[in-house]
């Protein structure tokens, strides 16, 4: 094969095949005794094969001359080199020696020209020479400093044995920037910049070329000068901005840090960035300065702007009236006429971060979110009337200045002034604002006027279903809803918070004769029943989300036979459980979180939390008793046959279980609150007992209980499922008590 050039490609064998007679090469996978190569290239990758070489995979004799190779060979699976895989022979007077055949070092990643060989051990003696077979390498970049090291010689490198002359030729496409003397064989650097190096070596009637990037830098460069983009800044109180540097030249060696400094920093600041802040009214000089002592200066001028408040009503019958500014009156006086919607701007504030924000408070709406600068808040089109309103300062604004606010109210006239986000106005009246007053006042400074009553406000309404009149009218803040001394049992009753400053609502559940605790019901739903003669027997009342971390709501009952309970609170039970009396009338109050109760608070609740009744010899079942009491017949031989066992009216989740050793049939299973554990009509008496909570109730109560045993007497308490009375030994249980323990 003669005058072959492969420039590209990929070469692979995969087969299995473990023979020595196999290869894998860019021209040929075998070279047989008689074959030559002349002439020939390949920069093709040659991968996963056996005998893997750059152009022959298995050479047996073959003739190799004037021949180069530069593509990628990757190890085989028996050997790889860059030239041949495996030389095979079995005579070495055959062998023929490659000649002047090169290979590049950094292109192939073989440092040997063949990989294996096998064969006469006179070329195994000489295999460390490999005659004939050429490495070259050459340096990807070659780095000149024109302020230092200008001058290199050509990183060339040709390996050989015995060493071979090659003539080259080198030539640099840019000869500004560096040139090459063939004498000297270096490189003389001109100017910075990068350009291309090319070497020539010729093999036969072909060329192997091989490049590399010379770069010229120079690594001496000083700042001559820096510059800022201004050399005078006019700041506003508290405004920031940033100063840009820039340095000459941009490409220095030198270090680009930069030191900032400020001629006075209670009038500007300055960081380590160049971001300037006035602090105070007057001026400063911002200076930079460069790590070899250059330097740019600014004067700063630091101004404080006074804000703008203005403000615009829009109002029924007559549309958005003109802009009014701080402390004017927006609206109407003496005309009955609604405010609607309101829109508030502050302007000429950059001195401070932060804007006004405000809410209102609207008919059949309630509190809306927070607007703010300019936007509108109220409505327009809908002839609601806004009733309450709440402003604010946020960010620096607020820290700097307090906002003042009065309205006139309907049948009230001007209210006193609240301030920074409270209400002023009413809610729950139903009365409308008719105009409005705004004024900014530096923090700290005096109020416009009063500021006792700026806000009015029903927190909460109830009423309640009452036998035999039904529903009676809502009441509000404390009043007594229901009836006193009449014997008339509520049935039902609805709670609604009105008109609150706050978001969240109030949420309550009433324990309902023959039914217990219903569940949670919210803001003027129904809790309770209507038209089934049910009497509600106690209650809780909670408060959620923003209202719950500014109010308590407090509530106390009138009970059937004990009269009106004390005061509890958020979320505890008012009333009775297990006793079947009614709750005749209700008072529910908010307070300020923390403040004091409106009463006692110390028997707000009586529950009977356990009941049970028992199965006894001769006498059948036995009343129902409660808490403590004794249940069957003690030291009368009289064996309890059977047990039910009751929650009545728990605060909490969760129910009571329980298990009986019956005479001759050993551990029945477990019953659950009311079902029957034991026999009757089988004249089988109850052995041993255990008693257990589960649920919520069993984080908060220990179940304790003992038994009467024959021919013992009383045993010592038994707790939370263990086992109470006698197995194995024939004696029967006689009496029971059974008592709910506060953990």
């Amino acid at each position: 094969m003669e005058n072959i050039a492969i420039k590209s490609g990929k070469i692979s064998n995969q087969s299995s095949n473990n023979g020595q007679y196999l290869g894998t090469g860019a021209l040929a996978g075998v070279l047989s005794s008689g074959g030559a190569i002349k002439d020939c290239y390949s920069s093709a990758n040659v991968i996963q094969g056996i005998n893997v070489g750059g152009l022959i995979g298995l050479n047996q004799n073959g003739t190799i001359q004037d021949c180069y190779v530069n593509g990628v060979v990757s190890s085989g699976k028996k050997s790889s080199g860059a030239v041949v895989g495996t030389q095979y022979f079995t005579s070495y007077d055959r062998y023929k020696q490659p000649e002047n055949v090169l290979y590049d070092i950094n292109k192939t990643k073989q440092n040997e020209a063949i990989g294996t060989v096998y064969g006469s051990d006179k070329l195994i003696d000489n295999k460390t020479g490999k005659e004939g077979f050429i490495g070259v390498d050459l340096l990807k970049e070659i780095t000149l400093d024109i302020s230092g090291i200008k001058e290199k010689e050509l990183g060339l490198t040709i390996k050989a044995n015995p060493i071979t002359s090659l003539s080259k030729k080198v030539t640099i496409k840019d000869t500004s920037i560096a040139t090459y003397n063939s004498i000297t064989n270096r490189i003389q650097a001109h100017k910075r910049g990068k350009t291309e190096l090319t070497v020539s070596l010729p093999v036969g009637n072909n060329t192997m070329i091989l490049s590399s990037t010379i770069n010229v830098i120079n690594s001496n460069i000083p700042i001559t000068r820096v510059t800022l983009d201004r050399s005078l800044l006019t700041l506003n109180l508290n405004q920031s901005t940033n100063l840009k540097a820039t340095i000459n030249p941009s490409d220095t060696t030198d270090s680009k840090a930069l030191t900032w400094t400020t001629s006075n920093n209670r009038v500007a600041t300055v960081d380590g960035n160049g971001k300037v802040t006035g602090v105070s009214e007057g001026e400063a000089t911002i200076t930079v300065r460069t790590s070899n002592g250059k330097t740019a200066s600014c004067k700063v001028t630091v101004i404080k702007q006074i804000p703008v408040l203005t403000y615009q009503t829009h109002v029924a019958d007559y549309g958005w009236l003109e802009t009014v500014g701080d402390g004017e009156t927006a609206g109407t006086t003496g005309k009955n006429k609604q405010m609607e919607a309101i829109k508030i701007n502050l302007s000429n504030s950059s001195s401070y971060s932060g804007t006004i924000e405000y809410c209102t408070h609207v008919e059949s709406i309630g509190w809306q979110d927070w607007k703010k600068n300019g936007q509108i808040s109220g409505t327009e089109g809908q002839s609601k009337q806004i009733e309450a309103i709440k402003i604010k300062l946020t960010e620096e604004m607020a820290a700097h200045y307090d906002v003042y606010y009065r309205v006139h109210v309907q049948e009230l006239g001007w209210m006193d002034w609240a301030s920074n986000g409270e209400a002023a106005g009413t809610a729950g009246y139903s009365y409308r604002i008719e105009a409005i007053q705004i004024e900014l006042v530096e923090k700290g400074g005096k109020a416009p006027g009063e500021t006792t009553r700026p806000f009015i406000q029903h927190y909460v309404s109830y009423k309640t279903h009452v036998q035999d009149y039904g529903w009676l009218d809502k009441v509000y803040d404390g009043a007594i809803s229901g009836t006193v001394k009449q014997s008339k049992r509520i049935e039902a009753l609805t709670i609604t918070l009105e008109g609150a400053q706050y978001s969240g609502g109030i949420q309550y559940q009433s324990h309902v004769q023959n039914i217990g605790w219903m569940d949670w019901v919210s803001n003027g739903t129904v809790s309770g029943t209507e038209g089934q003669s049910k009497q509600i027997e106690a209650i809780k009342i909670k408060l959620t989300g923003e209202m719950a971390k500014h109010y308590d709501v407090y509530y106390r009952v009138h009970v059937q036979e004990l009269g009106w309970m004390d005061w509890t609170s958020n979320g505890e039970a008012a009333g009775t459980a297990g006793y079947s009396y009614r709750i005749e009338a209700i008072q529910i109050e908010l307070v300020e979180k923390g403040g004091k109760a409106p009463g006692e608070t110390t028997r707000p609740f009586i529950q009977h939390y356990v009941s049970y009744k028992t199965h006894v010899q001769d006498y059948g079942w036995q009343g129902k008793v409660y808490e403590g009491a004794i249940s069957g017949i003690a030291n009368q031989s009289k064996q309890i046959e059977a047990i039910t066992i009751t929650l009545e009216g728990a605060q909490y989740s969760g129910n009571i279980e329980y298990r009986t050793h019956v005479e001759d049939i050993g551990w029945q299973s477990w019953q659950i609150n009311g079902a029957i554990a034991g026999t009757t009509g089988q004249s089988k008496g109850l052995e041993a007992i255990e008693i257990r909570l589960t649920g919520e109730i069993a984080k908060y109560y220990d179940v304790e209980y003992r038994v009467y045993v024959e021919g013992k007497g009383w045993q010592d308490k038994r707790r939370n499922g263990k086992t109470a009375g006698t197995t194995g030994e024939s004696r029967q249980i006689e009496a029971i008590e059974i008592t709910l323990v506060k953990k």
